[in-house]
């Protein structure tokens, strides 16, 4: 561990017994992070003890309902748009963390330990995975350039950095360019996968809300379903399709 702090890590870490542990689950963020513990050594017939912890101390519906509403808190914090012009790209809309909001719901349900793992669980197709992937990718990469320049873990994408990084991730201004042309290229494609990813997130984790909590609600609890035309209803405060082929048959369906 000395070593990782003598070459500027700052590795977040704690020492608990297994009683600890169960009280310290009590907290979502402490529980999220359990969700992810994997052995690296040691006893091994205590490495499933963090997950299995989780399990006990949150259904998936509390647990569902604790990450959906800090995630709302954190939209709050950015203007809840992924187009600020110096987006935090670890806690804004559409960044890192809505990534790990996906990981996290369904790791707790479905007992996975990777993302990929829920394409198995056909709950992702391998298009939606691919695009997660590129996106997640992309910004871990602008992270890292945020993590050199600045000497210290910065995630927010200041308006100092964006030439540099834009440079670094190969944004070349062509000979006919505007001044600002490469940067402006650059901010465009962060965007695009800052939207892609807010969208999986909203879509994946109604999703699953949908299939997974909602059917083990008590009835008087379920959204309530009142038909608006042929095409639509509408399902609590939300518009739903009456069924999965609407725009195929109706691309014009309004």
């Amino acid at each position: 561990m000395a070593l990782l702090w003598d070459i500027g890590l700052e590795p977040a870490l704690s020492v608990r017994s297994v009683n600890d542990a169960l009280e310290a689950s009590l907290d979502h963020t402490i529980a999220s992070a359990q969700l992810e513990a994997r052995l690296l050594i040691g006893n091994e017939a205590l490495q499933d003890v963090p997950v299995q912890i989780v399990n006990k101390q949150w259904s998936p519906r509390e647990f569902f309902e604790v990450k959906i509403a800090e995630a709302k808190a954190r939209y709050l914090q950015h203007n809840a748009t992924e187009y600020n012009l110096e987006p935090n790209i670890k806690t804004a809309p559409g960044g890192l963390r809505d990534i790990h909001i996906i990981g996290w719901v369904t790791k707790r349900y479905f007992r996975v330990g990777k993302l990929y793992d829920l394409v198995q669980q056909n709950f992702l197709t391998e298009k939606e995975f691919d695009e997660l992937n590129f996106a997640e990718g992309y910004l871990w990469q602008i992270r890292h350039y945020l993590h050199v320049l600045t000497g210290r873990n910065e995630n927010k994408l200041l308006f100092d950095y964006q030439r540099e990084i834009a440079q670094l991730m190969g944004y070349e201004t062509q000979p006919d360019d505007q001044p600002n042309a490469a940067v402006e290229r650059f901010m465009r494609d962060y965007y695009r996968c800052a939207m892609q990813i807010s969208t999986l997130s909203e879509m994946l984790t109604n999703h699953y809300y949908e299939t997974i909590i909602e059917p083990q609600l008590p009835d008087d609890e379920r959204p309530k379903k009142q038909p608006i035309n042929a095409r639509f209803n509408q399902v609590g405060d939300q518009i739903a399709m009456a069924h999965h082929r609407v725009f195929a048959q109706h691309p014009d369906a309004s």
